[in-house]
C-alpha cells in the first residue's frame, strides 16, 4: 500500500497496543460486607410513588438513591418468574412459567426450588448462556446462607441444586436475620385481579411498611420492579437505601447512565453489598450512587417518570413513523425516475428531495436536543416528536441548499454526509446520548443497548465518514495532493473506526468487523491498488486479530467495568460462545423476511446499479474518489448486514444516506456544461 496507508496501519497497530490505558474504570460501587435485602415488587413504577399512595415506600424513597431499571430479560417483556430467574443467574435467562409460578418445597427451614434444573435446560435451549442459581452458588462459596419469602424470590435465591437455606412462603414473615442474603418477593402487583392498582398499592406498601420496620439497622435494602405486567414492558422503579447509598441518583457501568439499572445489575449489587465475591460469567455490574443529593423527591420522581415515558411515546409511534419513511423513501426513488427521464425543472426538485432523505436519520437523533417529552409539548409528546425530526429535516435541507447553492456538484454531499457524521461523533465524544429514544437509535425499553453506537447508528456514521472524507479527499487531489488526499481518508476514517469501536464510546464488536474493510477496500481504490483475493483475505485476518484485541483488551479490565465485548472473549473461552453466535446469525437472517425492508432495499441498490452506470457516470469521472468512497461505503454495509443481529437493517439504513446523495450529486452534475476542467488523473501514491 502507499505510504499514507502504511502509517495509518502502524498507528493502528500503536493504538491496539495501549487500549487498556484508554479506558479510566468507572466510579467505584457501594460494597460492605453486611447484610442486603432485596425487595422484589414486580411492576413497580415510579407513578406509584404519587403522595398518599405509598407513604412507606415514599419515605424509604426520600433516603435512598433512586433511579429506572429496564427489567429486560430474554422476552418482549419479563414476567414474574423470568424477572427472578434474570437475578439467579446474574444475566438474562428465561424460565417458560410464565403462566405459573416457580414450585418451592419446603425442606426443614429451607426448600427446595423444583424447577431449577428445567430452568436450566430451558435456557440453554434459547442460546443464551445463563446459569441458573449463580447467585446462591455465590453465597454459599462464600460460607454464607439465602433467606427467601415467596416463590418466586425462592428461585432468585436458589443455588444451582435449587437449594434455598431459609424460606417462607409468606413474605411479610420473611426471616430477615438469620442470612446475610435475603430476597423478598411481593407479587401482589402482578397476581392481584379485580382491584384498582391504587388499592393494591396501598397494601403493599402497608406491608413494605412492617417489613422494613424488622430489618435490622445497617442493612442495605434494595427495592427494585423486577417484571413487567400484562406482557407491556416498561422502566421500572428501583432504589437502594444503606450501605453507601444516600439520596442521589442510582445507576451502573451496565448502562452507562446515571439513574438507569439493568436486572442483573441487582445481583451484582446484592453480592458487593454482602462483601461476596462476584463470579467472573456475572454481566451485572454493582448499582452506584451519582450526581448530588435530591432537594426535593417530587421533583425527582417527575424527572424519572418523564424520562420512563420517553422510550414508551417512541414505541407508540415508531411504527407508524418508520412506516411514513418508507413512503417517502419510495416516492424519492418514483421523483428521480421521472427526474432522471424528464431532466430540466425536475432535477432541482430531486435534489431537494433526496437530500431530505439523506438527512433524515441526522434529524431522528438531533431532535433529543429539544424537550418534546417535557411541557407543554408533553400533551403530546408523540406528535412533537415526529415534529421536531420534521422541523429538523427541513432545516438541514434549508441549509444545505443555500450553502452549497453556487458550490460544486460534490458540495451537498460534503455538507450533509458531514454533518451526520459529525452528529453522532458529538453524541460519543460528549455523551449527549442522542441515540437514546431516537427513531433511528435504540430505547432503554427494548434493552438490547443502553450506550454505543447502535447498529443503524453504525450504517448512518461509516458512510457519512467515508463519503465526506471522499469528497475532501477529492478536493486535494485536484489540487495536485495524492497522498494528502489518502491522508484524509485514512485519519477520518480511523477516527470513526475509534469512535464505533473502542468500548470507551461506541462500544460496536460487529461495526468494527464490517468498518475496517470498508476503509480498507476505499484507500485500495483511492491508490490504485488493485483489489484482489489475497489482499482480501489478508484484510480479513487482519480485522479479525484487531477486533480480537480491542475484545481481550476490554475483558483484561475489571469485570465491572467490562462492556458486552470483554464478555464476549469470556463466553469464548468458558465455551459458551457459540450458542450466542448461532442466535445472532438466527435473528439476521430472519431480517430477509422483512416485508417492508427487503423490497425498499432491494429496489434502492438497483437504483443504485442504474445511476452508477449511467446518469452518474460522468459525475464519477469527474470524482474518481468519490466513486472509491461509495464501494468502500458499500463494502462496510454488506459486511455489517452480515456480522450484526439487525442485519438488513444496516444495509437498509446506510442506503438511505448513501443513494439519496449520489442521487442529489448526480442531478448538479446533469446540469454542468462540458466547458468544466477535466479532472485530474489519479496517480499510484508511492
Amino acid at each position: 500500500m502507499g505510504f499514507w496507508v502504511k502509517r495509518v496501519a502502524v498507528l493502528m497497530i500503536a493504538v491496539l497496543a495501549v487500549l487498556p490505558l484508554l479506558w479510566a474504570p468507572a466510579p467505584a460501587a457501594a460494597s460492605g460486607e453486611g447484610r442486603v435485602v432485596l425487595i422484589g415488587v414486580p411492576s413497580l413504577r415510579w407513578t406509584d410513588f404519587q403522595t398518599g399512595r405509598a407513604p412507606h415506600l415514599r419515605r424509604l424513597a426520600a433516603r435512598s438513591a433512586i433511579g429506572l431499571l429496564s427489567a429486560k430479560s430474554i422476552g418482549r417483556s419479563t414476567c414474574l418468574p423470568d424477572g427472578w430467574a434474570t437475578v439467579s443467574s446474574g444475566s438474562r435467562a428465561a424460565t417458560g412459567l410464565c403462566a405459573g409460578t416457580p414450585t418451592a418445597r419446603s425442606d426443614g427451614p429451607g426448600a427446595v426450588v423444583e424447577d431449577v434444573p428445567s430452568i436450566g435446560r430451558y435456557v440453554d435451549a434459547l442460546g443464551f448462556p445463563a446459569r441458573i442459581g449463580l447467585l446462591g452458588d455465590a453465597v454459599h462459596r462464600s460460607g454464607g446462607c439465602v433467606s427467601a419469602a415467596g416463590p418466586g424470590a425462592a428461585l432468585g435465591g436458589a443455588d444451582g441444586s435449587g437449594r434455598i437455606d431459609r424460606y417462607t412462603a409468606d413474605p411479610a414473615a420473611a426471616n430477615v436475620t438469620d442470612c446475610a442474603v435475603t430476597l423478598i418477593g411481593f407479587d401482589d402487583l402482578v397476581t392481584a385481579r379485580g382491584e384498582r392498582r391504587r388499592d393494591v398499592v396501598r397494601r403493599v406498601d402497608a406491608a413494605v411498611g412492617v417489613l422494613l420496620a424488622r430489618i435490622p439497622a445497617g442493612t442495605t435494602v434494595l427495592v427494585a420492579g423486577l417484571s413487567d405486567r400484562w406482557g407491556i414492558p416498561r422502566l421500572r422503579a428501583v432504589l437502594a437505601s444503606g450501605g453507601g447509598f444516600d439520596r442521589r441518583s442510582l445507576g451502573s457501568a451496565s448502562t452507562r447512565q446515571p439513574d438507569l439499572m439493568i436486572l442483573p445489575d441487582l445481583t451484582a449489587t446484592v453480592l458487593a453489598a454482602a462483601g461476596i465475591p462476584a463470579p467472573d460469567t456475572l454481566v451485572g455490574t454493582p448499582a452506584r450512587s451519582t450526581g448530588g443529593p435530591h432537594e426535593r423527591l417530587g421533583e425527582e420522581i417527575r424527572r424519572l417518570n418523564v424520562q420512563a415515558s420517553e422510550g414508551e411515546v417512541l414505541k407508540r409511534v415508531s411504527s407508524g413513523f418508520h412506516l411514513g419513511v418508507v413512503v417517502a423513501l419510495y416516492a424519492v426513488y418514483a421523483l428521480g425516475a421521472v427526474a432522471l427521464w424528464r431532466r430540466g425543472r425536475w432535477l432541482p426538485v430531486l435534489r431537494a428531495a433526496a437530500l431530505a432523505a439523506a438527512a433524515l436519520p441526522a434529524s431522528t437523533f438531533l431532535v433529543n436536543l429539544l424537550p418534546w417529552a417535557d411541557p407543554p409539548l408533553s400533551a403530546d409528546p408523540g406528535a412533537a416528536l415526529v415534529a421536531g425530526v420534521l422541523l429538523c429535516d427541513v432545516l438541514i435541507t434549508a441549509a444545505a441548499l443555500a450553502l452549497t447553492r453556487r458550490r460544486s456538484a460534490l458540495a451537498p454531499v460534503l455538507a450533509v454526509a458531514g454533518l451526520s457524521a459529525a452528529v453522532l461523533a458529538a453524541d460519543q465524544l460528549l455523551g449527549m446520548n442522542l441515540q437514546v429514544n431516537s427513531f433511528m437509535g435504540y430505547s432503554h425499553l427494548g434493552g438490547w443497548r443502553y450506550f454505543g453506537i447502535g447498529n443503524v447508528g453504525f450504517a448512518v456514521l461509516t458512510t457519512a465518514t467515508l463519503l465526506a472524507a471522499s469528497v475532501l479527499a477529492q478536493r486535494a487531489h485536484d489540487r495536485g495532493r495524492p497522498g494528502t488526499a489518502l491522508g484524509v481518508i485514512a485519519g477520518l476514517g480511523l477516527c470513526a473506526a475509534l469512535l464505533d469501536g473502542l468500548p470507551l464510546w461506541g462500544s460496536d464488536f460487529g461495526g468494527m468487523i464490517a468498518f475496517i474493510p470498508g476503509l480498507a477496500v476505499t484507500l485500495l481504490l483511492a491508490s490504485r491498488r488493485r483489489v484482489s483475493a489475497a489482499k482480501l483475505a489478508g484484510l480479513a485476518i487482519a480485522t479479525a486479530a484487531g477486533v480480537l484485541a480491542v475484545a481481550f483488551a476490554d475483558r483484561l479490565r475489571p469485570a465491572a467495568d467490562r462492556t458486552h465485548m470483554g464478555r464476549f472473549v469470556n463466553d469464548l473461552l468458558h465455551g459458551d460462545a457459540l450458542p450466542v453466535i448461532e442466535r445472532k446469525l438466527t435473528v439476521m437472517a430472519h431480517s430477509f423476511t422483512n416485508p417492508r425492508l427487503v423490497p425498499l432495499t432491494l429496489l434502492a441498490v438497483l437504483f443504485l446499479v442504474f445511476v452508477l452506470r449511467g446518469p452518474a457516470k460522468d459525475l464519477l469521472t469527474r470524482a474518481p474518489l468519490l466513486r472509491a468512497g461509495l464501494l468502500g461505503a458499500l463494502t462496510t454495509l454488506v459486511v455489517g448486514t452480515l456480522v450484526n443481529d439487525s442485519g438488513l437493517s444496516v444495509l437498509a439504513m446506510g442506503i438511505t444516506v448513501l443513494f439519496p446523495l449520489t442521487l442529489a450529486a448526480t442531478t448538479r452534475t446533469l446540469n454542468v456544461t462540458a466547458t468544466e476542467p477535466a479532472p485530474r488523473p489519479l496517480e499510484p501514491v508511492p
